[in-house]
């Protein structure tokens, strides 16, 4: 296959490494969390976002879910930028204006873990969320438990437009993003769907250089791709809609 300028799909798999370091400035203040246990979490958390563009597949079952925010992203160009906040002490005399705080004023993904009171997944959910939207114009709803949010999974359902000129597709796509934290630290899988109009074996070109093509299911061609996950080529009429899945962790 010959390797596009940028194919959607290098653009799915593409992952900046996400940003924390220090407390969770929307914490829940009532509950007290072993610093080590919140330490490994974050750390284990960056490791995992870095870690995306080399990951496997896999699935997770998320909890039943009683709660959702939703907020609406802009052009990444277009869109102002919030004010700085003075920084302010908490208890400990420390500056709340931390970077995780930074980050999450402008990370929509960032922003729900933290006012659901999820830590442990936060930056994870976070990764997965961006690698997905990565150059598109998106809103995101972001669902979790009810109750002990930071200890069970949270999902997030996702509408994008990718804008024209940009690449080898422009137009909605959709994808889910879940996280879910484990013994160890989190683990998180992404979904993406994105119909071209071209047929499977055009789509096909689309993919990173290097992709393998695996055992079909039933019919479907799946390929793993060079840059980590897999993708399954689904036709559509004279189209062809390409699921593809990325996980981290675990």
């Amino acid at each position: 296959m010959s390797e596009p300028t940028q194919s959607i799909h290098d653009r799915i798999m593409s992952v900046r490494r996400a940003t924390g370091g220090g407390r969770d400035a929307f914490a829940d203040e009532d509950e007290i969390v072993p610093r080590r246990r919140w330490l490994r979490n974050a750390l284990y958390g960056v490791s995992a976002v870095v870690a995306l563009s080399v990951s496997g597949f896999g699935l997770y079952q998320i909890p039943v879910v009683a709660e959702s925010f939703a907020q609406v992203t802009g052009k990444p160009k277009t869109t102002p930028q919030p004010r700085a906040r003075a920084a302010q002490k908490d208890n400990l005399g420390t500056s709340a204006a931390t970077p995780a705080a930074a980050a999450a004023a402008t990370d929509p993904f960032l922003t729900h873990a933290s006012q659901a009171g999820v830590k442990a997944c936060a930056l994870t959910y976070s990764g997965l969320g961006k690698s997905l939207t990565n150059g598109t114009e998106f809103m995101v709803q972001t669902q979790t438990a009810k109750t002990d949010a930071d200890r069970r999974g949270l999902e997030g359902v996702v509408g994008m437009t990718f804008p024209s000129g940009r690449g080898d597709y422009s137009g909605a796509a959709a994808g889910v993003v879940f996280a879910a934290p484990t013994a160890q630290g989190c683990e998180g899988n992404m979904v993406r769907v994105v119909p071209f109009v071209q047929n499977c074996q055009a789509a096909a070109g689309f993919l990173p250089k290097g992709s393998q093509p695996l055992q079909p299911l039933s019919g479907l061609a799946v390929y793993a791709l060079s840059t980590g996950g897999q993708a399954m080529l689904m036709p559509s009429g004279n189209g062809c809609v390409v699921v593809s899945i990325l996980r981290t962790g675990g």
